[in-house]
Parts: structure tokens; sequence; C-alpha cells
């Protein structure tokens, strides 16, 4: 039997791209996302429109006006939702004019999302109760759950390291 000292077990290094970091800010994401969608539906009763549509149906109308022709797939990877249900959603929208679908000129099989001019309006209407939301919800994020706080706003600063980056390429 050895007496001598144990040898080191190597950790495998924490970084972005490590599964536990992800899972975190998932988990983190996910439960923001939940508050968010409760305090704005209490929000959005001076707004009946927006109210009517739900959280799911604003943020696509904010997406395809903040990234003009945006594909369904990214907007159910950015929601984290299934296809069919973005789907269904895009066709809600579409129907009632607050977003448009084209097909590439390119490649018919790609399809672009834009905003129209009244989903535009709606976009801006629901980015005012999101801005005023905000505010109190990292008020109350650092009172009551700072360690989701602090997970969030680390990942926020990697997420925008990474689009900084890939906006470079």
């Amino acid at each position: 039997m050895s007496t001598g000292p144990m040898p080191k077990r190597k950790e495998p290094p924490v970084t972005t791209e490590s599964p536990y970091i992800i899972e975190t800010f998932l988990s983190a994401a996910s439960a923001v996302g939940a508050l968010l969608d409760r305090r704005l539906g209490q929000a959005a009763a001076a707004e009946p429109e927006i109210a009517r549509l739900g959280s799911s149906a604003v943020r696509i109308i904010m997406l395809a006006e903040r990234r003009p022709g945006i594909s369904p797939s990214s907007l159910a990877a950015m929601l984290r939702q299934e296809s069919h249900s973005v789907s269904g959603l895009l066709n809600r929208l579409e129907d009632v004019g607050l977003i448009t679908r084209e097909r590439d000129r390119k490649d018919r099989r790609v399809v672009h999302v834009f905003a129209t001019a009244h989903g535009r309006f709606i976009a801006e209407r629901a980015a005012a109760i999101f801005a005023n939301l905000s505010g109190d919800l990292a008020r109350e994020l650092r009172a009551n759950e700072p360690f989701l706080a602090l997970t969030l706003i680390g990942m926020n600063a990697w997420t925008a390291d990474r689009s900084r980056k890939a906006d470079e390429r």
C-alpha cells in the first residue's frame, strides 16, 4: 500500500460551453421568463390588445420588428418553443395583420418573418411595458433571488460578447 500523496484529479475546465453553465442559464432564463410573463399579464391589463395576444405572440412581434426577415426556426429557438407551436402563432399573427411571411427569392424553402406597421406599433407599446417591468424585475431578483440575478447578469454579458464577436465576423 502506498502512503504517498494522492494524485490530484484534474477537473475539466468550466467554460461557457459546458453543460452546467448552459443548463444554469436556461433554468435562470426560464424562471425569469415565467416571472416576466406573470408581470406582463398584470401590466398589460391597461393594453387589452397586447393582453389578448399573449406573451409568446408579443415576443414574436418584437423579434420580427427588431430582426426583420428572421426565420421561423430562429424564432422557435429564441423562444425555446417547438417549431409547430411557433408556426401556429405565426398563422394567427398573420391573420390579424401583425406580421407577414415572405419566401426567399433564391431559395423558396426559406421563409422570412416581418412585422407590419401595426405589428411595429404593438412592438413599441410592448417594449415600453417590458422596459417598465425590467427595473422592477431587477430589483425583485436582487432582493429575492440574488444567485439567479448574478447568473443572468453574467450570462447576459457573455451572450452580448458572443453576439458582438459574431457581428464582427
